[in-house]
């Protein structure tokens, strides 16, 4: 779906090889018990089975290309059934990132075991929300998004014009904060598109990040986007990947039936991650 536009998010990566010729097939939807909440997308299609077949999940282990931490454990949450031409990641209608990020944090073991490797820590305070805001907006729209897209072996065959419907900033909050001795300001970032570019994600908000510290201006932002050049994007800006998250994806509904095909019953074409 979108792990090769945009790399480092996290949970279950269902990403294998077709097996078998199953017809109608089915799409898994898991998670990962040490982060349950979010999902990695598949970087080609999910796997398809049959509903005699059997899944070794330790294929989508820590070794493999499943949980993003050592001994994560997986678990399937639900399965949709699908045409057999199914394509999880060329059908999407739209995908939407989540980075999370924590102020007033030094060094990442200041933050509880549940935030480690799950946002970006900054060791300042405070961000120009506002400031921030505006950038956002300026991302919306239609643009040619060359200057946000990393070098890759994909960069001379992929068209660098992407359509940015959503670009929001928000307070956010720790996945545990009740028994932490101290509070730590979350903000959540959120970005939604039919698809991204490679890391575009993660240099977005590291542009949006820079503006809120004051380290580049909205006109600076303006120019970069105006260049159309990877090289044009300032160096040491990048967000790391530690804070990336897939929320959701839509599909059309015609797309996801449900075990009841032959009654015409459908599933619901949010799938909330």
């Amino acid at each position: 779906m979108e792990n090769r536009q945009d790399s480092g998010s996290r949970g279950l990566n269902l990403a294998t090889p077709d097996v078998g010729q199953a017809s109608p097939a089915l799409v898994l939807r898991g998670w990962c018990t040490a982060n349950s909440r979010y999902f990695r997308p598949p970087n080609t299609s999910d796997t398809k089975i049959s509903r005699t077949e059997t899944i070794n999940l330790q294929d989508f282990g820590p070794r493999g290309r499943g949980c993003s931490r050592q001994n994560g454990k997986t678990s399937i949450t639900r399965a949709y059934r699908v045409p057999d031409d199914f394509h999880a990641r060329f059908q999407a209608l739209s995908r939407t990132y989540v980075y999370r990020i924590a102020l007033g944090v030094s060094y990442p073991s200041q933050l509880p075991l549940a935030e480690r490797d799950m946002c970006w820590n900054l060791r300042h305070t405070e961000l120009d929300v506002e400031a921030m805001s505006e950038a956002g907006a300026m991302l919306l729209g239609t643009h040619d998004f060359s200057s946000f897209r990393a070098v890759n072996s994909d960069l001379s065959f992929r068209n660098p014009v992407r359509t940015l419907d959503v670009a929001r900033i928000q307070p956010g909050r720790a996945f545990v904060c009740e028994h932490f001795h101290r509070e730590i300001p979350f903000w959540e970032l959120t970005f939604k598109s039919k698809s991204f570019l490679y890391k575009q994600v993660r240099r977005m908000t590291g542009a949006l990040v820079a503006v809120g510290q004051r380290r580049i201006s909205l006109t600076k932002l303006k120019e970069i986007m105006e260049a159309r050049d990877s090289l044009a994007y300032p160096k040491n800006i990048i967000a790391p990947a530690r804070g990336l998250f897939l929320t959701r994806v839509d599909y059309s509904e015609s797309d996801l039936l449900s075990p009841q095909t032959s009654a015409g019953v459908r599933s619901n074409a949010k799938i909330q991650m």
